[in-house]
């Protein structure tokens, strides 16, 4: 008796060492231990960001082994701190930040344990500009004409004017025009009547050139509409090929200045952004972040200290003067107008050019996710490479990769839905280079099994012509009657309608359609 307990014991000994040694054929492995190191990295923003006052940034981060964290940011390289939030709690991995009004080319962010503020993370150096100060009106066209610089220069639309997407993908976000009739129409810039450097940005989509005379963006005007300073921005297209942006600058009735850059039918059907400034005695055009070549009709300089009346107003989509043609229309999408009464740097420029936005376009209807069937994620980018999307079990609080970069140009992913049941699934992507960027689903889904599963036939099992069959299947309780189909090569067939669903049975004389790409 005592031998045989000791054969069991041994026995018993060699089973729990196998356990907690794992053999696996080539020797034993110990257990890895648990890492216990505290660590935080800082991945956004990254290095040359330039982040706008007014604007929510995401602040993203991962950490191990720490509960609470505190956020920082510095203006001078990290000379001193400031504090965004003092506590907050590190597994969430992101901090939606209003970056505050102030600007520097030498700001950084610090994450901090609590616990131990040795264990940190300082990103690289980004820059915080302000495009707001200055600003005279701006139209972000989100659902209506507002000014939202504060200065209360509302829009008003006239004729066939119409709320599309913007260049983001977001629903109501920009205005098109007909190139017939349609326009805006600015109020009187009150207070602005004597203006030295300025700015004017905007997006456009342009549909077609105007072949009669030009599309006129964007013009402003002083006293009098036919007299006075004033400034617009236009493609003039007399003929197919004139082509040609023009940015002009009256300085009185008798002076004036104009720009010409021939342009492409390429500028039709994309989103162009165009800028014009006067800084000093110098006009400057760009197109797309690029300061482009300038052809004047008189000079390229403007008399120095000569100020500019805006304080007519002006028109949105076509010429503020009426030169009795009608023709000046512009036929395409218009977004993010601004009007500066400073000359932008370089700098800012860029930061207006190279916004960047991501759209998610799915998860949003509440229609259930099936565990085990592929779902198109779709989105609407713009000046976005890669891609990555994650999901969420519980409601944001933790991520997974779905696919950590992916081509963004797609603007689909299909999606093989995971074995996680849950009511609180979310889907978000991201820029996969810089993850402040993106978008997430706007309320949580559910990811459950089928409602009704075929459990007979399975596949690769081969079916008799004439014999008796036996379909199989399961079906969950919210399910009182099934429909039964095949298909064969692209054609459905109904072998049953409305059975009872807890039947879980049904006998089926298998048709003489032999097929090897039969469906049930």
């Amino acid at each position: 008796m005592y031998k045989k307990n000791l054969q069991l014991i041994i026995f018993l000994m060699v089973i729990i060492s196998g356990i907690i040694w794992g053999d696996s054929g080539q020797g034993l492995s110990p257990i890895k231990p648990l890492d216990t190191r505290t660590i935080i990295t800082l991945l956004a923003p990254v290095s040359g960001k330039i982040w706008e006052v007014g604007k929510t940034k995401n602040i993203i981060w991962t950490s191990s082994n720490v509960v609470n964290i505190k956020i920082e940011y510095s203006t001078n390289n990290g000379s001193s701190w400031t504090s965004i939030i003092s506590d907050t709690i590190a597994s969430i991995g992101n901090y939606n930040w209003v970056i505050p009004n102030t600007p520097s080319n030498q700001c950084k962010i610090k994450i901090s344990s609590l616990s131990d503020t040795s264990v940190n993370s300082v990103s690289s150096t980004f820059s915080i500009v302000n495009l707001t100060g200055n600003l005279i009106a701006a139209y972000n066209f989100s659902g209506n004409t507002l000014d939202a610089s504060g200065n209360n220069f509302t829009a008003v639309p006239h004729n066939k004017i119409e709320s599309v997407t913007d260049r983001f993908g977001r629903d109501s976000s920009a205005v098109l025009l007909d190139g017939s009739s349609s326009y805006l129409s600015l109020p009187r810039f009150t207070n602005f009547s004597n203006i030295g450097d300025f700015t004017i940005s905007l997006w456009i989509n342009l549909k077609a050139f105007n072949k009669i005379r030009r599309s006129t963006f964007l013009d402003l005007r002083g006293d009098g509409v036919n007299s006075g300073s004033g400034t617009y921005v236009a493609i003039d297209s007399i003929s197919s090929s004139q082509n040609e942006l023009h940015n002009g600058l009256n300085y009185s009735s008798n002076s004036f200045t104009e720009y010409k850059t021939a342009l492409t039918t390429s500028q039709t059907g994309n989103w162009v952004h165009h800028v014009f400034q006067r800084t000093g005695n110098q006009l400057k055009a760009y197109l797309n972040n690029v300061l482009v070549t300038n052809t004047f009709t008189s000079t390229s300089t403007a008399p120095q200290n000569v100020p500019i009346n805006f304080s007519y107003g002006g028109r949105i989509g076509t010429a503020s003067t009426d030169d009795g043609t009608g023709n000046n229309f512009t036929s395409g999408i218009i977004d993010d107008i601004s009007i500066y009464d400073k000359a932008l740097t370089e700098n800012e420029i860029s930061a207006l050019y190279n916004e960047k936005g991501i759209t998610l376009l799915c998860a949003n209807d509440g229609k259930d996710f099936i565990i085990g069937w592929n779902r198109d994620i779709n989105w609407e980018c713009f000046n976005v490479q890669n891609v990555r999307i994650e999901y969420s079990p519980n409601n944001g609080s933790t991520w997974s990769p779905i696919i950590n970069s992916f081509d963004a140009a797609k603007k689909t992913y299909a999606w093989l839905v995971p074995n996680t049941a849950t009511t609180q699934g979310r889907i978000r992507i991201v820029d996969a280079d810089n993850p402040t960027v993106g978008d997430t689903s706007k309320a949580s889904f559910t990811i459950r099994e089928r409602s009704v599963k075929v459990l007979a036939p399975v596949s690769g099992e081969y079916l008799n012509v004439g014999s008796d069959y036996a379909i199989k299947w399961s079906a969950t309780a919210t399910v009182s009657v099934v429909n039964i189909k095949y298909r064969t090569e692209g054609i459905t067939s109904s072998i049953a309608e409305k059975v009872n669903a807890s039947d879980t049975v049904y006998h089926w004389t298998v048709p003489n359609s032999p097929s090897n790409n039969v469906q049930m």
